[in-house]
């Protein structure tokens, strides 16, 4: 996974936000396709609880 996110590094863009905490958030794209979903789409990662699930 990580040697695919970097032959399409220059093809990205990232847009800040923040949540209703004000803790910065950031949605970072790869030729339009969320790196995010990428993540979750190889097991690296996984979504946010809704929260009904205690994270920890």
């Amino acid at each position: 996974m990580v040697t695919k996110v970097n032959k399409l590094y220059r093809t990205h863009s990232v847009t800040f936000g923040a949540d209703r905490d004000d803790r910065t958030l950031a949605t970072i794209r790869i030729n339009g396709a969320d790196v995010g979903d990428m993540l979750i789409s190889e097991v690296l990662a996984r979504r946010w609880p809704s929260g009904e699930e205690f994270w920890c």
